[in-house]
């Protein structure tokens, strides 16, 4: 079974759906499946793209539900041997509307979707870039889901009509290129997933005007399930080749008035990885150009902000790892000003190396190696002074986190964890918690670090090298409590038994800062009451009776 599709023209798909009860539109320029699970050979879906591919979908003015679905090119194969191919060097863009609903408003938008099911090999491949040095595909998803506060219907029979209030849940999710890959055979060739970027990957989410607004963006965003291996790889090719992910969640202001959310969730990623395996797992980005994430979460009463400029998360039982070599710039941005609660998280590369708890892995492994520039920036504002009206009355404490981390590297359940860093450029971290107004106890807490190291591991071996810029800088302010920590480069390992912890487990390794290396910590923390500041170029830290050799 084949399915293949040639483009060099213009493919659109256009769907509206409008007053009902519930309303859902789905829009597909491409939409491809393929199935032959008897089969021997290689089965699966193919598309090559030089000009445009578009879908819009929009859903509106629904008494329950509205939801919205656009996919440029959806891609789905069950087989023994199972493979999805895209080659585009022209447009795929998918956009997805969903606005005024009593209850919830969902908007989905892929720009590119490939699932690979087989029992032997689960392949997806992307290549966004063309022959020709001055044109480079461009490949982009948007998703919006908002309410206004207020709605009225216009006749629909089997409705009963009148205004209605604001939806419950706004839910907006936009990914410009998700793969996934699932093997299930233990006699297979695993599953991978390959994206090859020379040009534009972008995800831009927004979801606001309700109760409870979710709004999440993914650039690129991989899922490899295997018995033996499983694989992905992201490879930013050139200077030029950006990928981008924006999210924004929240209340929303006009002239005239101010609408407030409950509760605001933001979490933006410019490339995540996944790889789940029994044997071996690992993830793999290559950045030469630009890897952006940003995360804006604002108007409510609980605020959370994440961002993430490359996330990747490795999972076996023999081998799982996480590697990163950047020559570009990897930013990621997070902002939450929040009435009682503002929580801010940003990681410019975030790594995470794990067994389970029944099963540990016996290698887990986390690289980086950066010669150009990676910032993380984590806003977090909260308090009453930020709001206006009655509700800055009800006497909550405030409370605004902000966490920022150039690198993060994580272990868990590891017999044996190793990190390796080289750094000849530049790692920074900058995190501000603010909070004002409050009429209790407030509390500001700030968190920064260029490296961070951290998680339970057996024996934990570690080797960063310096050559660059590694800084850090935390700021607190409040009125009550605030606490500010700022680590140049921090290493973290607790040995975790069973609900306990154990003293078997060790640290070991090298920390060397070049003679033109520069490893800075800042703290900074209002002392109005109970302000507290820790600034250290450099930490090592292990669990309960462990041994530590440096």
């Amino acid at each position: 079974a084949a399915n293949i599709v040639t483009n060099h023209d213009f493919i659109g798909a256009v769907a509206v759906a409008s007053q009902d009860y519930d309303v859902q539109a789905d829009a597909k320029g491409v939409n491809q499946v393929a199935t032959a699970s008897g089969a021997t050979g290689i089965q699966g879906n193919g598309v090559t793209n030089h000009g445009f591919i578009g879908a819009f979908a929009n859903a509106v003015s629904a008494y329950e539900d509205a939801s919205a679905n656009a996919y440029g090119i959806e891609q789905r194969v069950h087989a023994k041997n199972a493979i999805n191919v895209v080659d585009n060097s022209g447009t795929i863009l998918a956009t997805a509307h969903a606005s005024n609903a009593g209850y919830r408003v969902a908007a989905d938008a892929y720009g590119i979707s490939q699932r690979a099911t087989a029992h032997t090999l689960a392949n997806n491949y992307l290549s966004n870039q063309s022959p020709s040095t001055e044109i480079h595909g461009y490949i982009a998803a948007s998703a919006v889901a908002n309410s206004p506060a207020i709605i009225e219907l216009a006749a629909v029979p089997n409705v009963i009509l009148g205004p209605v209030e604001e939806a419950e849940f706004a839910d907006a999710l936009a990914i410009g290129a998700n793969q996934n890959a699932d093997q299930s055979g233990t006699f297979d060739q695993g599953a991978h997933d390959l994206a090859f970027n020379h040009g534009f990957i972008g995800a831009f989410a927004s979801a606001s005007n309700a109760a409870f607004d979710y709004a999440t963006a993914y650039g690129a965003d991989q899922d490899a399930y295997a018995y033996h291996t499983a694989h992905n790889l992201v490879t930013n090719y050139s200077r030029t080749a950006d990928i981008q992910a924006t999210a924004k969640a929240g209340g929303v202001c006009t002239t005239t008035f101010c609408h407030f959310a409950e509760t605001a969730y933001g979490r933006a990623g410019g490339v995540i990885q996944r790889g789940r395996a029994y044997e071996t797992a690992s993830n793999t980005v290559v950045n030469h150009g630009e890897i952006f994430a940003s995360a804006t979460v604002r108007l409510a009463e609980w605020d959370y902000a994440t961002a993430f400029g490359v996330a990747q998360d490795a999972r076996a039982r023999d081998l799982a790892q996480n590697r990163a070599t950047n020559y570009g710039n990897i930013t990621a941005i997070a902002s939450a000003s929040g009435e009682y609660v503002a929580q801010a998280r940003a990681a410019g590369i975030g790594q995470y190396a794990h067994g389970t708890v029944d099963t540990y892995v016996s290698h887990a492994k986390n690289f980086v190696s950066n010669a150009g520039f990676i910032s993380a920036s984590a806003y977090a504002l909260a308090g009453t002074e930020f709001f206006l009206g009655e509700d800055n009355q009800k006497g909550h404490d405030p409370d605004a986190t902000a966490s920022a981390v150039g690198v993060y590297q994580g272990f868990a359940y590891a017999a044996y964890g190793s990190v390796t860093d080289v750094n000849k450029g530049t790692i920074k971290a900058f995190a501000l918690a603010e909070v004002t107004g409050g009429f209790y106890t407030e509390f500001a807490n700030a968190y920064a670090a260029g490296i961070d190291v951290e998680g339970t591991a057996r024996h934990l071996y570690v080797n960063i090298s310096n050559t660059g810029s590694i800084s850090a800088v935390a700021v607190a302010s409040d009125f009550e409590f605030e606490h500010a920590e700022a680590y140049g480069i921090r290493v973290a390992n607790s040995v975790l038994g069973h609900n306990a912890y154990t003293a078997s487990g060790e640290v070991e390794g090298v920390i060397v800062n070049g003679p033109h290396g520069r490893i800075n910590a800042d703290a900074y923390a209002s002392f109005e009451d109970g302000g507290q500041a820790t600034a250290r170029s450099e930490e090592r830290r292990v669990g309960k009776e462990c041994r530590s050799r440096w």
